[in-house]
This record gives structure tokens, sequence and C-alpha cells, in this order.
């Protein structure tokens, strides 16, 4: 058996198709569908299909040595637009720059059909949406890595602006990993790419304000709100004027003085006074440190 190189994307979630159309599937380039146990270049085999989003299609594939992989190209309806193949191309020259243990590594960039397509590795055991409203002794371990991922990122000048639990997989081992940097830009970048999860997004980003580290803490604290209460805290389309969000529960009755004080600092994250919102991952660092260790 080959190596499997870790981790998959998760199409159960909002914006991933279910039901895989031909339109999605068929490579217009060349006017053929791609079908499981299609070959692309560089010896490369489909076995699966996993999901479509806005402008991709991912698939599950084993590479030429007999390892399994995740192949992430555009959509047959944009496969010859230039901005979907720039942000393939832009994800890779992204993720190639990285070097974290909670982000997902890429493997290779190939040309299929004169598009490109991102080889990454397969993370095959599911996404955090799995664990809204658990326990959190079930999810604070993966919050943590994912924290320590987004200070990583930002310390490198990086927003990644899409993060949300479908973005966070799980490798045979239970470790989270922070996938999916379509839409990352440089901090302070004055070209938008657009697009992202709106539930997910900071008032500012919907606007179309310079990216900033406080947006990918926005998201960060909607997500931790989903993963306390199982629900988002303004809907799937919340307003650009957002009031507090709803008061979240006291937690689990063996919790701690330090679930309180996360739930706190999600509150205030996610609240109209700027003040009070933490400067940087550094903080939620630091009390899921302590949530952990209560639990451990």
């Amino acid at each position: 058996m080959g190596t499997i190189y870790k981790r998959t994307i998760n199409q159960n979630e909002l914006g991933f198709a279910n039901v895989v159309s031909a339109d999605i599937l068929r490579n217009t380039h060349h006017q053929e569908v791609l079908l499981p146990g299609s070959i692309l270049s560089g010896g490369f085999r489909l076995i699966a299909f996993l999901g479509a989003g806005g402008m991709s299609q991912v698939w599950r594939a084993e590479a030429p040595d007999g390892g399994v992989v995740a192949i992430k190209l555009p959509r047959s309806d944009v496969i010859r637009d230039f901005g979907a193949q720039e942000l393939i191309r832009r994800e890779f020259e992204i993720l190639n720059s990285l070097n974290h243990p909670c982000v997902s590594v890429v493997i290779d960039l190939i040309t299929l059909g004169g598009s490109p397509a991102l080889i990454t590795e397969y993370l095959g055991e599911g996404d955090l949406v799995s664990l809204c409203g658990a326990h959190p002794r079930c999810w604070a371990g993966a919050a943590r890595d994912l924290a320590s991922a987004l200070e990583y990122i930002h310390n490198q000048g990086m927003v990644h602006l899409d993060v949300k639990p479908r973005n966070v997989l799980f490798d045979s081992n239970q470790g989270a990993y922070l996938v999916d940097f379509a839409l990352a830009e440089p901090l302070n970048c004055r070209t938008l790419k657009g697009g992202g999860t709106p539930a997910y997004q900071s008032p500012g980003h919907r606007r179309g304000e310079v990216p900033a580290v406080a947006d990918d803490m926005y998201a960060f604290a909607a997500l931790l709100y989903e993963l306390i209460t199982g629900c988002l805290p303004f809907g799937v389309s919340p307003s650009l004027v957002c009031p507090g969000p709803p008061a979240l529960p006291l937690g689990p009755s063996d919790s701690s003085s330090a679930f309180s004080e996360l739930a706190e600092l999600v509150h205030a994250t996610l609240g109209p006074d700027p003040s009070r919102r933490p400067k940087s991952m550094h903080v939620f660092l630091d009390v899921l440190e302590s949530v952990i260790a209560f639990w451990r």
C-alpha cells in the first residue's frame, strides 16, 4: 500500500455540492467528464469526488507511487477563467511558503487540460463541523491547534479570510489542520478576491475593507461560538451592523472558570465594541490551554 499523504475535504457542509453533476465534473478544455478511475497529468488517478465549492472541485486521488492525495482544480464552468486558475496558483504559492504542523501540506502543482491543479496531502477523518455543539473536551485541542496555525500565519504577514469549521480537517491521529487558502491575502492588501462565507466574516470584511488580523479573529470567535452552542452567532446571512451575539451558555456542569473566560472572550470579539476585542490570537491560545488543562 502506498503512502497516505493525509487529509480530505468534507462535502457535507454549506457551500459544497452533495450532488455530482456532469457540468461540475466535465473538463471543458477536453470536453470529457472526470470520473473515478480517470488518469490525470503526471499519472494521478482519480478515486472519488469529494465536493465542489464556488470556483473549484476537489477529488481524492492516487499518486503515481500509490499514495493517496487530494486534488483541487477549477470547476468546469470556470475552468478557462483566468481568475479561477489564478486562485489555484496563488493557493499553491501561499501553501508552499508556509511551514506549520497545523497547516495542510502542499505536494505539487500540475497542469490538466491547460488549467492548474493543486495536489495536497489527504486528510480523511472528517472536519470540525462534526464537533459543533459537543462537550468542549472534544474540540478544545483542535481549536487550540487552529489558533496556533492562525497566529503563525499572521506572523508571516498573511490572513486566511475563510476560517470556518469546514476548513479544519482531521488526520487519522485526530490532528487538526487548517486548509483552503484560496482567499488568503497579505495583510493590508488593497486588491481583494471577494468570496468566502458571510456567516463567519467580520462586518469590515463584508464591507470590503482592507484585510486585517481582526478578520480572522472574528471568524475564529464565530467558529468557537458554533462549537460551544451548535449554532451560528448571527445566522447564515448576518447584517452588516451586528448587535452583540446572543449570550453563551454557562457551559457543561463540570466546566471551569477557564471556560467562562473563553465564553467572555468569544462574546467580546463578536461584539460591536472594537476596544473589547483581542489584538492577537495569543489571547485565545492562552485561554484554550487553560480549558484543555482543566479536562486533561
